[in-house]
């Protein structure tokens, strides 16, 4: 396996080696810290991911910032 550096080699690498629980936390985390712009679409996946993990309607909200309303 090669080490490389980076956001999305270490969301798989969490993925992989810890499991996708927190995987999909890191990626909200990373989402918001680089205020990467989501559609609703997407973020109606995510709500949905939130949801199979039990997070309910707690975790997934702290990126309701980036949707952009405007894209589909």
């Amino acid at each position: 396996m090669s080490l490389s550096s980076g956001v999305v080699p270490a969301l798989d690498l969490a993925i992989r080696e810890v499991g996708p629980d927190l995987g999909f936390r890191l990626l909200l985390r990373c989402l918001s810290q680089y205020w990467a712009p989501i559609d609703r679409s997407t973020y109606e996946r995510y709500t949905a991911m939130g949801r199979k993990f039990g997070y309910g309607d707690q975790l997934v909200p702290v990126v309701d910032f980036l949707v952009d309303l405007d894209k589909d």
